[in-house]
């Protein structure tokens, strides 16, 4: 193991059900460093873990509580859910599409499935902030990790608290991430961002959120579009040999 300062956690399956703690000496609720030297055994003080909840993780439980969507795509860079749902891009510019949660109760952690077309933009990050946003997650002083999976013509972000304590779960609303992507330069038009399905696992259970929130980005900058065609791949050099060389100019503004 690297000579450094580490954190940590531990998962735990009994037959009563799953559980987790984490390493906190002074039980402020924040996991505590566990300072590791180079040739030498580091011993630490036992740590608890809480016993599992009756409640099993799989079983359908509400966690938010809005009847309509409880999720939002924003494409205003600011901070704040500003429900910004149609944007415009340059070729090449990179863009910020910023996904919210209203409404939720005891949230401990979270999976967003995220779907994008290839042949217009491509996927640069994911984030679990804003500039000057934290995730949802972070608002209560939850130690929350996340990984990105990306796919085909979609992304999956997942992220949870370790170790929560009751009074670090979240309520409320806030961000669950902001997805960065960057414009392909030769695509003109719009193109769509879809969050297609919400999974959102609260402390007594999972609630599943299908829904089809979009946002859209038209592409601009390109205005003007020439095609050329020949009417022979190839003729001959000394000059017994002809073809027709075709260029169409398309105005793209229209």
């Amino acid at each position: 193991m690297p000579e450094g300062s580490y954190k940590l956690f531990a998962k735990v399956e009994t037959t009563l059900g799953k559980s987790n703690g984490r390493y906190d000496v002074n039980n402020d609720g924040k996991p505590d460093d566990v300072k590791v030297t180079s040739g030498q055994t580091t011993t630490i003080a036992s740590f608890e873990v809480l016993l599992p909840r009756t409640t099993p993780p799989a079983q359908t439980v509400p966690v938010v509580s809005a009847t309509a969507s409880p999720i939002s795509l924003d494409l205003d860079a600011t901070t704040g859910n500003q429900k910004l749902s149609l944007g415009k891009a340059t070729p090449g510019e990179e863009v910020s599409a910023a996904v919210y949660v209203d409404g939720v109760k005891n949230l401990l952690g979270f999976e967003i499935l995220v779907g994008y077309d290839t042949t217009a933009v491509s996927l640069v990050r994911v984030d679990d902030d804003g500039e000057e946003e934290a995730n949802i997650l972070k608002q209560k002083g939850g130690f929350a990790v996340g990984f990105t999976t990306p796919l085909t013509a979609s992304v999956i972000r997942a992220a949870a608290i370790l170790g929560p304590t009751d009074d670090q779960l979240a309520q409320g609303s806030g961000l669950l991430g902001m997805f960065k992507f960057k414009m392909k330069e030769r695509f003109y038009g719009s193109t769509e961002l879809v969050v297609s399905q919400v999974l959102l696992q609260g402390s007594e259970g999972m609630d599943t959120v299908r829904t089809f929130v979009r946002a859209q980005i038209q592409a601009e900058g390109l205005t003007k579009q020439i095609v050329a065609s020949a009417s022979k791949d190839s003729i001959q050099s000394d000059g017994t040999d002809k073809a027709t060389l075709s260029v169409q100019l398309y105005d793209l503004d229209g």
